[in-house]
């Protein structure tokens, strides 16, 4: 049985145009973030709707900053297994006074 694909889920835009916007997301979830923040997403309301509800209930925690730009804090943890730079965050006095959801994720993280 054929997937119904509605025209909204269509990408009119950027590298991946014509494509499905939920293949895209299976496929490069980096790029979605990059075009989630960007101010031009607003006038495609139905991508950034669909785009607002997968970072939502993914329950990841994103950096928005350095070397794990867009990456969350569980590929860092789990893929990287970057411990050193999980504890450089939580001992990063800009993260503890500027980043509070960052630091409240971090904060839930038992490093040795």
């Amino acid at each position: 049985m054929a997937e119904l694909i509605r025209d909204f889920e269509i990408i009119k835009f950027g590298k991946y145009i014509s494509k499905n916007i939920h293949t895209v997301m299976n496929d490069d979830i980096d790029y979605c973030k990059w075009v989630y923040r960007q101010p031009w997403i607003s006038s495609h309301p139905e991508i950034k709707e669909l785009l607002e509800n997968r970072f939502k209930n993914d329950g990841n925690t994103y950096l928005s900053f350095g070397k794990y730009k867009n990456k969350s804090l569980n590929y860092i943890l789990n893929e990287k297994k970057d411990y050193k730079y999980i504890k450089w965050l939580k001992d990063s006095e800009y993260v503890r006074n500027n980043l509070l959801t960052l630091k409240k994720e971090l904060d839930k993280i038992n490093i040795n």
